[in-house]
This record gives C-alpha cells, sequence and structure tokens, in this order.
C-alpha cells in the first residue's frame, strides 16, 4: 500500500515533488509508518521506483543471455533487442520519467554488463568491431529515449505506430553496429 501510493506520487510528481507526508497519507498510514518501514524518502523511491526497473532489467538481461549469441543475425537479435525494450520503457513510461533525474543508475551497472558480455559474445561470432561498454549504452539510451519522449519527438497524435518506430531503430543499430568504416 505504502510502496503503491509512493510509486504512484513519484511517477506523477517525480522524487523531487513528492513528500513523505504525501505518501502517507495517499497510503491511509501515518508518516511514522513509512518512516519504521522504509527509513527515509530515498529507501521508499528504491522500493517503488528503481527496483521495479533494476528487476525489469536483471528479467531482461537474464532472457539476452540465455541465448546463443550466433544463432540469429545481427539484425534478427537487433530488432528483438528494440523492440522487446521499446515496448517495456513504454509499460514504464512515468517510472523511467520518474527515475531518470535521481536514481536510474541503481541497478544498471550489473544489467549494462551483462549487455556488454552479450554484444562481446555477437560480435565475436560474426567479426564485428564496435565498443561493446559505449555501443551497448547508446543503443539502450536511444531505444528508450523514443520510446519515454515519443509523444514529444513527435507532437502526441503523430506518433508513428510501433513496428515503424522498431524497424527504425532496428536499421540504426544494426547498421550503425555492424556497417562501420575501417
Amino acid at each position: 500500500m505504502l510502496v503503491a501510493a509512493a510509486r504512484d506520487l513519484f511517477a506523477q510528481r517525480g522524487f523531487g515533488g513528492t513528500t513523505t507526508r504525501e505518501i502517507a497519507e495517499r497510503a491511509g498510514v501515518d508518516e511514522t509508518i513509512l518512516f519504521r518501514n522504509f527509513g527515509s524518502k530515498e529507501q521508499i523511491f528504491h522500493e517503488a521506483v528503481a527496483r521495479p526497473i533494476e528487476t525489469f532489467l536483471r528479467d531482461y538481461t537474464d532472457q539476452w543471455l540465455s541465448q546463443p549469441a550466433g544463432d540469429d543475425t545481427p539484425e534478427q537479435m537487433l530488432n528483438a533487442f528494440a523492440g522487446s525494450l521499446y515496448d517495456l520503457a513504454c509499460a514504464n513510461r512515468s517510472l523511467l520519467l520518474a527515475a531518470v533525474p535521481n536514481h536510474l543508475g541503481h541497478g544498471v551497472p550489473d544489467a549494462f554488463a551483462r549487455l556488454e558480455q552479450m554484444a562481446e559474445q555477437v560480435a565475436a561470432a560474426h567479426g564485428f568491431d564496435y565498443d561493446p561498454q559505449v555501443a551497448i549504452r547508446a543503443a539502450v539510451a536511444l531505444v528508450i529515449s523514443v520510446a519515454v519522449f515519443d509523444r514529444a519527438l513527435f507532437g502526441g497524435t503523430d506518433t508513428p505506430e510501433r513496428d515503424r518506430v522498431v524497424t527504425e531503430l532496428t536499421q540504426l543499430l544494426t547498421y550503425g553496429l555492424t556497417q562501420r568504416p575501417d
């Protein structure tokens, strides 16, 4: 009940715009209950916003690391990567917006390290030469940014269909990573 109330308020107002008093009121409990259970605003933010992001990033990387690196073409892999990450970001838009300015870094280094491991395997299997650390971060930032800021980027009512966006993201990633000049 406290975590759900906190998640709603953080998604609406962000970290700085939400008070522990408002969270407690929304949950229908005394503010001391919040502090007794979580200790601080930062801790309830972590439970309400950062932990779900960490969980979906961990689950996401688990799925990717369980696949053999050389079975699909790079374009097929990047299409699945862009599509599933885009869907995940769209579904969690408000949480990502609440987390970005404050706490998005919690739990992300492990997810990036695991994605880099996958990128190294793909590069080795297909003979590509890219910097996995930079490439993964750029790819994740690109896909999440387009998903989270789609209304601002496309003007709200002119937002292209999901498949069109994912196709363009796939092409940018595929040819940006695989067709590099020597």
